[in-house]
């Protein structure tokens, strides 16, 4: 049930019941600032928190702190209000970033590699995104299924992906109009990735299945916003999207998307969201409201009995009114109806 957040202004929080307590949640204060990033390779039982582009610690337990580094050390500089990162599940000691060291110009990615008791050992990669691409990092991403799969995103639109282990880099332009700001490789199949940000004259997400080389939109049923973060469930037919208009779902198999607010959860900027495959459930944080889950509910067929639950719609489908009658087995009932596309047209009780 641990639990760690980052906030902008009041810092660093944890609890131990994070999946124990239902409705409001206690926290910890553990230290106040600017905390832009929380992330973990290793469910949480080690992980990285940031404080802007000022350094890093590298944590175990709520207040154990493992290993430091800050980019001043090394004449360096992380250039960003909130740093790209990666932990690779793979290696969850190690944490990927993007800037400069030793001075240098141009824009490159940073590898940090924890040391118990004494600062992470930093090491920057040859490739200079900045001169390549014309833009700085804005995402970073390796594949949990080949730790030779390296995937990078710029400020200017270019999709990066790397074979060997970010050593040579082939490029795909998105949309020159893009600022991508997540990543998601697929942990079912090598080579397919989501990347998701702003999509005001272009798709806020886009999919590629041939690891790059070529890309989709995937926006229907999702307006014009900034995908912020993906997370997918344990099979990933259900793709999770944290926008800035609110929480999105949707059935990879149909890739059409549909708002989960619903009528509680708070219409405010969603900036992060991860599976908790113990619990089926989404966690999102949000921009000043706090953090809601979105549990997934399934029923069993041999559960269903038709006689206890009559429902009937009319006419279906339906253009310019519908009605919707119910037994009382459903009275007070969440519900959702959905246009053709999958989009919600309307949701209640």
């Amino acid at each position: 049930g641990e639990m760690f957040i980052g906030t902008q202004d009041n810092g660093y929080s944890h609890t131990s019941l994070g999946i124990d307590q239902p409705g409001v949640v206690d926290f910890t204060f553990q230290w106040g600032g600017d905390v832009s990033n929380a992330a973990s390779g290793d469910g949480g039982n080690t992980f990285w928190l940031w404080w802007l582009g000022d350094g890093c610690n590298y944590m175990s337990g709520p207040d154990a702190v493992v290993s430091t580094w800050s980019p001043y050390d090394f004449n360096g500089g992380i250039p960003y209000w909130e740093a790209p990162i990666w932990v690779p599940a793979q290696y969850p000691d190690r944490c990927y970033t993007a800037g400069f060291l030793n001075n240098n110009s141009g824009n490159y990615l940073i590898r940090l590699q924890a040391n118990t008791g004494t600062a992470a050992t930093a090491t920057q990669f040859s490739y200079n995104f900045e001169a390549a691409v014309g833009g700085k990092i804005s995402a970073i991403a390796i594949s949990p299924l080949d730790f030779n799969y390296f995937y990078v995103t710029t400020e200017n639109g270019y999709f990066c992906y790397s074979t060997d282990g970010g050593n040579t880099w082939q490029s795909t332009l998105l949309s020159p109009s893009m600022y991508p700001r997540t990543i998601l490789p697929s942990k079912m199949n090598l080579g397919e990735v989501w990347v998701g940000g702003s999509g005001y004259s272009n798709s806020p997400v886009f999919h590629t299945t041939d690891n790059g080389q070529s890309f989709s939109n995937y926006d229907t049923g999702m307006p014009a916003c900034m995908a912020e973060a993906f997370a997918t469930n344990e099979d990933e037919s259900i793709l999770f999207a944290a926008t800035s208009i609110g929480p999105f779902a949707c059935e990879t198999g149909g890739s059409v998307w549909s708002v989960i607010a619903g009528t509680d959860a708070p219409i405010v900027q969603y900036m992060d969201v991860e599976y908790m495959t113990a619990t089926k459930t989404a966690r999102f944080a949000t921009f000043a409201r706090g953090v809601w889950d979105f549990q997934l509910m399934t029923t069993p067929t041999s559960q269903v009995n038709k006689q206890q639950t009559p429902l009937k719609v009319s006419p279906n489908p339906a253009r310019e009114f519908i009605t919707i009658e119910t037994g009382d087995a459903l009275n007070q009932r969440p519900f959702v109806i959905t246009n053709a596309e999958g989009k919600v047209m309307l949701n209640g009780k």
